[in-house]
């Protein structure tokens, strides 16, 4: 699943109970600078890429620390509640 390049400036999107265990989910080059994004579904494997994002000015909620395949961008935390 390609995210790659998508804005989220208002409304909310819900992963929260989404189960990522295979596969590869990438947000490359997108935008999260308004409303929200929550995450706080299950990482057991496979890859959601959120390492390289255009803007992280409001960063996804209920993200873990770190889990397996969780790619963040570089120093910077992915919690945001």
């Amino acid at each position: 699943m390609d995210f790659g390049g998508a804005t989220f400036r208002g409304g909310t999107v819900d992963f929260f109970s989404a189960t990522f265990s295979g596969g590869t989910v990438n947000f490359g080059g997108a935008e999260f600078s308004g409303g929200t994004v929550d995450f706080g579904g299950e990482f057991s494997g496979g890859t959601v890429d959120l390492s390289s994002p255009e803007d992280w000015s409001v960063p996804p909620s209920h993200l873990p620390p770190s889990a397996p395949g969780l790619l963040l961008p570089e120093g910077r935390s992915g919690v945001s509640d």
